[in-house]
């Protein structure tokens, strides 16, 4: 009887995580290669399509894609002896999901073959569990790899002026001779259900009646058979209809020279005003400066009220979380201060810092040398890859029998947490570099800030976004500003 030969094809949906362009055919015809060379016969294939292979539980992996209750069911038959894959990371990039493929054919008597191994999990030693689990592991640590990637790639697209996400209703792309995304345009039948729903925003009817609307109208949605209150909501939030592109904390300060802006400047004031008025917390922000003041002692954002037992009611910033004490239980120390002193301190900061060359010294001083969080980045990605080769070369010389089994496992535990060590130190240094706000960007919102003649030079909202984008604290102690933090 011939050896039954399963085969497992996958291949992932998202663009950035496609690093070998190993199709589905290819895969199949490489399994059925080998089921040719071991004189044995193809039973099954099973084809993952597209996934993101970002899955730890079974059952999840089972709801997304049928191959996985496929392979459950031909496992609990015993329908096949050999189940032959690529490597370990089509199995799932979590090492949590290949792991209980591995479990379950052996259970079932079965063999794993890995095609980049060259070897069958369960053959005849255990150094072929110490290279799968090294082989699962960078499968693992490439996802990370290309979480952080595209997280670089976000924000260059942002720098670029494109949007970071899909195009909203009412664009389309413009993509040059090489199929790549340059700009974007007005669709023709959607930019004008935008138009509509910006009148009727600004006009002052509700997201719910907007929709009515748009849904007797010719106007339809993209992706959906009608309009929904929740649809409209997400657009009349957009910024991109001002030509503005954000993703996490980064956002354009100016309106990108990549797309038309639905929204002039004057309708995107008025935008921003018909946001603050149905504000659902409570009225909309009264100062200029509201939620840039923050209590320097419990870092909680400060609270604008009026005080109204004089003769002439002015305005104070007190600490929230101590407002709050009777509710929450937990206090804070009775900080206040009045608006008027955070406006002038404030104003006679930007002032400062509009002299020649202070923004540059303010700018390298309220972050790391980003040059020394890449070269910290660089050598902690080498001691890991180190660790990793040195990993590998160990599993090598068990499955040549150079060293026995005990003497593996001691100096696998070694590296496993010199590993971890040097991985947590990689994660620390990355985490930091792209938590750093992007240097263009950044003087930029800086320098709108300090275009002010003064904070009641614009309308409230206006200047209240401006110091926002701005990235500017005022940390407030014992009803004193401790210091501005730029």
């Amino acid at each position: 009887m011939k050896t039954r030969v399963a085969i497992w094809a996958a291949v992932s949906s998202k663009p950035q995580a496609a690093d070998d362009k190993t199709s589905l055919q290819d895969q199949e015809n490489l399994g059925r290669q080998y089921a040719e060379k071991i004189g044995g016969e193809v039973v099954r294939i099973y084809q993952v399509p597209g996934h993101t292979r970002d899955i730890v539980f079974w059952h999840e992996a089972e709801a997304e894609m049928p191959a996985y209750r496929q392979l459950r069911e031909d496992i609990a038959a015993q329908n096949f002896d050999i189940l032959w894959v690529l490597d370990p990371d089509r199995l799932g990039r979590d090492p949590a999901l290949s792991n209980q493929v591995v479990s379950l054919i052996e259970k079932a008597g079965a063999q794993l073959h890995l095609s980049s191994g060259d070897y069958s999990i369960g053959e005849d030693s255990s150094a072929h569990r110490y290279l799968f689990a090294i082989q699962a592991v960078r499968a693992g640590e490439d996802q990370k790899k290309r979480r952080q990637y595209h997280e670089f790639g976000m924000r260059a697209r942002i720098k670029r002026g494109l949007p970071s996400s899909n195009w909203p209703h009412g664009y389309e792309p413009i993509r040059s001779a090489a199929g790549k995304v340059v700009g974007g345009r007005f669709r023709v039948g959607e930019i004008e259900a935008v138009q509509l729903a910006t009148e009727l925003f600004l006009d002052g009817q509700g997201f719910h009646s907007i929709a009515i609307v748009l849904n007797e109208s010719p106007y339809m949605p993209r992706k959906a058979g009608r309009w929904r209150y929740s649809t409209v909501r997400a657009m009349m939030n957009n910024d991109t209809y001002a030509g503005l592109v954000a993703h996490g904390g980064t956002q354009t300060t100016e309106p990108s020279n990549k797309f038309p802006a639905l929204w002039d400047e004057e309708t995107y004031r008025a935008i921003l005003r018909e946001r603050d008025r149905r504000h659902r917390g409570g009225s909309s922000p009264a100062s200029p400066v509201s939620g840039i003041v923050i209590c320097a002692q419990c870092g909680c954002h400060m609270v604008s009220l009026m005080y109204t037992r004089v003769a002439h009611p002015y305005r104070i910033f007190r600490c929230r979380t101590h407002v709050n004490k009777r509710v929450t239980g937990k206090g804070c120390h009775s900080n206040q201060i009045k608006e008027s002193v955070i406006i002038a301190v404030l104003e006679d900061a930007l002032r400062e810092l509009a002299k020649p060359g202070s923004l540059e010294v303010a700018l390298e001083s309220a972050q790391p040398a980003r040059s020394v969080l890449i070269e910290a980045v660089e050598q902690a990605q080498t001691h890991v890859e180190t660790i990793k080769e040195k990993q590998y070369r160990l599993a090598v010389l068990a499955e040549d029998q150079i060293l026995d089994v005990d003497a593996v496992a001691r100096r696998t535990a070694e590296l496993a947490k010199q590993l971890q060590a040097a991985d947590k130190i990689l994660t620390g240094a990355t985490q930091q570099l792209m938590a750093l706000p992007d240097y263009d960007s950044r003087r930029a919102s800086l320098a709108e800030a300090l275009a002010l003649p003064d904070l009641h030079s614009r309308p409230m909202d206006v200047t209240r976004g401006i110091l926002h984008r701005a990235g500017l604290r005022v940390l407030v102690r014992n009803r004193q500003i401790e210091r501005i933090e730029f």
